[in-house]
């Protein structure tokens, strides 16, 4: 992919999602809400990983 301003890149990435045919609001939803609980998963991976070495 050439390289654009990253308002441009951004520009690509919603109109990518806008012709998957979904529900763009129900698609970012689905993501925030997999961020909610990856995020902290992976905190207390990186937590509990040190010291258990």
């Amino acid at each position: 992919m050439p390289q654009h301003p990253p308002t441009a890149q951004f520009e690509v990435v919603i109109n990518e999602m806008q012709n998957t045919g979904r529900n763009l609001e129900r698609l970012l939803r689905e993501e925030v809400d997999s961020l909610r609980v990856h995020i902290p998963a992976k905190m207390v991976s990186r937590t509990l990983r040190i010291p258990l070495r």
